[in-house]
């Protein structure tokens, strides 16, 4: 049997009518960019987030940097984030002129540590980038505490991480900005690369509108320095389409996530994230970790199941952030989870025989390694 770590084709098929009956009237319209479905996703996910202000914009990446150019940050900054992330998170903030200051992770989540915020705060600190990682949320209550107490704004990278809740209110809501990817693979993934912002903040909402295109108030008139970040109709198309089915998507990650866990909890060797109670996943990844994480990868492989590695460096082991002068064993949890973290198959359409056939194969390779 062959099993791919992913399979968009199986995850999108059942979407393509609708979706091409929407693009078919973007044609009819030719509202390519901005047009009426961009209004209808960002009016969707004002109603959705119960908020007042959801744009969207080109992309994760965009989503991010928008949102710390909105909040304020400028060259000399720094922003607290986590090394154990995708590189959008840092670059974002190295593209402002700004410092990203890496802190490390706890082992039980993987998420940003808040016990080693506080202590990397100085007066040049303006902001903290948590990350719900593989959409299992931060721990937003203490977050939310360390940045009242110092003044920061917060922006929550939400990239993995849509459907996913704490203390019953969904992610993206939690801080000052919640910056979202439709980036294929993601939850909500669209046919390219796509992102939204959510704010509760007027002024700043405004300057992102602006920003997005050009820095346009309207017409010809710019009224600040922007960038190109404009949503394509076809894009927002489908993803209108696909959120349309969203809760029954999400429910089938947490269901696939649920079984995996219910057939691998008795194998010592393996450690999933540990989910807090004030929390709910939304499981854009299903991640092991293992000590025998390379082995166990290459026996998957040889038995037909793709896996994948997120992330197989944390980001200060990078050459483009050796600048930041940090080093190995500076961050030693994040350090060690790269070293055993395993991301097994987990996406809409994955069938039960090939579950089974995954948890089969991983149960016989530690029988073999006893």
């Amino acid at each position: 049997m062959k099993i791919p770590p992913l399979d968009l084709k199986r995850s999108n098929q059942p979407y393509t009518k609708g979706i091409l009956q929407r693009f078919e009237k973007i044609m009819e319209e030719n509202s390519f960019i901005l047009g009426p479905e961009v209004k209808e996703l960002e009016k969707r996910f004002r109603k959705e987030y119960d908020v007042p202000h959801a744009i969207g914009v080109n992309s994760g990446t965009d989503a991010l940097l928008l949102a710390l150019k909105a909040a304020g940050i400028e060259p000399g900054d720094e922003v607290i984030t986590p090394t154990f992330t995708f590189i959008a998170t840092a670059d974002v903030v190295i593209r402002l002129g700004a410092k990203p200051v890496f802190v490390d992770i706890d082992k039980r989540t993987c998420n940003i540590d808040p016990d080693f915020i506080e202590e990397k705060i100085t007066s040049k600190t303006k902001a903290i980038l948590p990350v719900h990682l593989y959409g299992l949320p931060c721990d937003m209550t203490r977050i939310k505490e360390i940045a009242r107490k110092h003044n920061l704004v917060i922006v929550e990278d939400c990239a993995q991480a849509q459907g996913a809740t704490w203390q019953g209110k969904p992610v993206g809501t939690l801080g000052d900005f919640g910056a979202f990817s439709f980036y294929p693979t993601k939850n909500l993934g669209g046919l390219g690369d796509g992102g939204m912002i959510l704010t509760t903040h007027e002024q700043e909402a405004d300057k992102i509108r602006k920003m997005r295109d050009h820095g346009r108030s309207e017409g010809y008139t710019f009224p600040l320095i922007g960038y190109n970040s404009r949503l394509s109709s076809f894009q927002a198309a489908g993803l209108n389409e696909k959120m349309n089915h969203f809760p029954g998507m999400l429910k089938e990650r947490q269901d696939i996530a649920a079984y995996y866990k219910k057939r691998l909890q008795n194998i010592e060797e393996i450690c999933f994230q540990e989910i807090p109670p004030q929390a709910t996943h939304s499981y854009n990844q299903f991640a092991i970790t293992t000590k025998q994480r390379d082995a166990l990868k290459q026996h998957l492989a040889e038995h037909g199941i793709g896996s994948l590695i997120y992330y197989p460096e944390p980001l200060h082991f990078q050459k483009c952030f050796s600048f930041l002068d940090n080093k190995k064993g500076d961050f030693p949890v994040s350090e060690q989870i790269c070293r055993e973290v395993l991301n097994l198959p987990l996406f809409v359409g994955l069938g039960e025989s090939e579950m089974s056939y995954i948890i089969d194969t991983v149960k016989d390779f530690f029988r073999q390694v006893h």
